[in-house]
């Protein structure tokens, strides 16, 4: 009984489970929170009628995501692009919203915000025979 006393109170062995359930809680708690991050992301489109027509549009965009940390940590950050269609558009300028679905984001992330809120793309004839 004495010794399991001593085992117990020994500084060292204090030391030693302590930082480990600390370490624990750290963990468990961190990877619960939310967390918001910005990106600069590309501002992509695709379609057939792309060859047609001259694109001004801006080349990046600035979102915002909110998610847990573990989501985050699956998630190529590098990769992400807005992608839209450009057979949506027409001639003149454009309005573009920007959803989740453009991003191809998993459920779990949700985008907040992205900056510029106006995304205006202007769609010209190309002229070149």
């Amino acid at each position: 009984m004495v010794t399991l006393r001593k085992l117990i109170t020994n500084n060292y062995n204090l030391a030693i489970s302590s930082t480990f359930i600390g370490f624990c809680f750290w963990y468990f708690l961190g990877s619960m929170r939310q967390i918001e991050i910005h990106l600069n992301v590309p501002l992509s489109f695709y379609g057939e009628q792309l060859e047609k027509y001259l694109l001004d549009a801006p080349e990046s965009i600035t979102i915002f995501l909110k998610g847990f940390r573990k989501d985050f940590y699956n998630l190529q950050l590098k990769s992400l692009a807005i992608h839209h269609n450009a057979d949506a558009l027409h001639l003149g300028a454009n309005t573009l919203s920007v959803s989740a679905k453009d991003l191809f984001l998993p459920d779990e992330i949700k985008l907040v915000n992205y900056k510029p809120s106006n995304i205006v793309v202007v769609v010209k004839n190309n002229n070149t025979n």
